[in-house]
């Protein structure tokens, strides 16, 4: 697809909506499976690895964050330079080394998911502000919130685990209505 449309005039902007799309995709199947893991995780692997909970969210959204941060990484493919790719996930692990000598003593293994998300993002974070200032790619301010929103979202979960399916839900609702309304 990158290679189809790369000499299109409207391919930057392609691009970057497509990015756009895929975040709040990505963010709303996040929210989605953060509000259902609980229950997930009691009823396929019993009480004995409901602890583990916590890290589904997290471990869930890695790959997502991976997918929107090649969708960006193929700018820099069309003008065939792919060298940034090496430098960006490199950033990312050292990130993710970083955080998880901080975190896991801290909260353990939530510590390490947390951590293995923030190092896709990190890299992706990166590769967005590079094209951005290259003018290879268009950050849309509903990508910033829906992406604010979400990292809002988990930290609330995170901090108020005791916050009630009922609340948890009436606060994924307004999240996901926010974004209907975004886009």
């Amino acid at each position: 697809f990158a290679f189809s449309t790369m000499k299109d005039q409207d391919q930057v902007e392609l691009t970057s909506d497509i990015f756009d799309y895929l975040c709040c995709l990505a963010m709303c199947s996040g929210i989605f499976i953060s509000f259902f893991s609980e229950i997930l995780f009691v009823h396929l692997f019993g009480e004995a690895y409901a602890e583990a909970k916590c890290v589904v969210p997290y471990l869930f959204m890695a790959p997502l964050v991976q997918m929107l941060y090649q969708v960006s990484m193929n700018q820099f493919i069309v003008i065939k330079k792919t060298w940034p790719s090496s430098c960006l996930l490199l950033s990312g692990a050292l990130g993710n080394i970083l955080l998880n000598a901080w975190l896991i003593p801290v909260i353990g293994i939530e510590g390490a998911a947390i951590a293995t998300l923030a190092g896709f993002a990190i890299s992706a974070m990166i590769c967005v502000a590079v094209l951005s200032r290259m003018k290879l790619f268009v950050i849309h301010k509903r990508s910033v919130v829906t992406g604010g929103l979400f990292l809002l979202y988990l930290i609330s979960c995170s901090l108020y685990e005791g916050m009630g399916i009922v609340r948890q839900a009436a606060f994924a609702l307004v999240v996901w209505m926010i974004y209907a309304l975004l886009y």
